[in-house]
């Protein structure tokens, strides 16, 4: 190998074994607040979609009842 290619080597191999011995302060100090800030900015903005998601959806299903029922009221003449 050359000599770039050893340093090259040397350093990867120092990065990976600092890696995994300070593997949990990793985690907590930089993986854990990272994964949380993201969470948080996604519950922010997919909350008031969800919401207009399921309002839609629950008005759709109360619609489809009542013309369910106007259907089945003009057929058999149930409430009339």
């Amino acid at each position: 190998m050359t000599i770039v290619g050893n340093l090259t080597q040397n350093i990867i191999d120092k990065c990976t074994t600092e890696f995994h011995k300070n593997e949990g302060k990793i985690k907590q100090k930089i993986i854990e607040p990272f994964v949380s800030l993201i969470l948080s900015y996604v519950h922010q903005q997919l909350c008031p979609f969800l919401y207009i998601l399921c309002t839609i959806f629950v008005l759709t299903f109360i619609m489809t009842v009542i013309i369910l029922v106007v259907i089945l009221n003009k057929k058999l003449n149930i409430f009339g």
